[in-house]
């Protein structure tokens, strides 16, 4: 169940964006934690793209358009490349949508 203590409101450029940490990536997502460290070990997930200190944090938006995807992840198998070509492409939308709103603020 996804908790709402594993989300932060983190302010980039003007606006706030609503952010979750590895724990709150991994309940939307409805694995665990450990298996999203995983998913980034393995390449399958580029690195988070918010970062504030040692801490991770991903656009709740981001995880709620992997959960589909991840859904269709094979049990202890790899991904197709497919799976990973859409993962590492929604990762670079959302990434881009954070680098223009440092840019552009409203």
């Amino acid at each position: 169940m996804f908790k709402k203590k594993n989300v932060k409101v983190l302010k980039v450029g003007d606006r706030l964006v609503e952010c979750c940490t590895i724990k709150g990536l991994a309940d939307i997502l409805g694995k665990s934690r450990d298996t999203i460290s995983r998913y980034e070990t393995l390449g399958y997930f580029p690195l988070a793209p918010l970062r504030v200190g040692s801490y991770r944090y991903y656009p709740v938006t981001l995880a709620n358009r992997l959960k589909p995807i991840v859904a269709k992840f094979p049990i202890n198998k790899p991904p197709s490349a497919n799976l990973r070509v859409e993962v590492n492409r929604i990762f670079n939308e959302e990434k881009n949508k954070l680098c223009q709103q440092e840019r552009n603020p409203q």
